[in-house]
């Protein structure tokens, strides 16, 4: 398993650049440095994600079912790229992932799956990308958050 892959649900793993690695255990493009984990949500939970994107060329989160093949993206927000992310001032991101939209900013749809993979891709970027902390919250507590 490679450490950017977390086996724990609900976390994600430590973001790790491939270009340059002999001991790669998965495939992914060698500027790109990759973040992935599954959650795992009863109906009342959502997961919450935050941290600070790196300065890179591109930052994206994305769920994906377990066969690797994305949410339906008609009509839901599935993704987000840097540019769609709304950030705080200081850059920081907040992320929920929920089965329902809470009214927040940065909601991605479950489509009402209690498992699922996340996927974050950073391009290019200047030094280590820091890992997301993760945390299931209840979805009264969302708002607050």
């Amino acid at each position: 398993q490679p450490e950017w892959v977390s086996t724990v649900p609900n976390q994600l793993g430590t973001p790790a650049l491939q270009g340059g690695r002999k001991d790669i255990s998965a495939w992914g493009a060698v500027d790109n440095a990759y973040s992935s984990g599954t959650y795992l949500l009863k109906p009342d939970e959502a997961l919450v994600m935050s941290g600070r994107l790196p300065k890179c060329n591109f930052a994206n989160v994305v769920l994906w079912n377990r066969w690797l093949a994305s949410y339906e993206y008609r009509g839901q927000t599935i993704s987000l790229n840097r540019k769609q992310m709304k950030l705080a001032p200081d850059g920081g991101y907040r992320i929920v992932i929920a089965h329902r939209d809470l009214g927040v900013p940065n909601w991605l749809a479950s489509e009402g799956r209690p498992f699922g993979m996340i996927f974050w891709r950073f391009q290019l970027p200047e030094g280590a990308p820091e890992r997301p902390h993760s945390e299931v919250v209840a979805l009264s507590d969302v708002a607050k958050g």
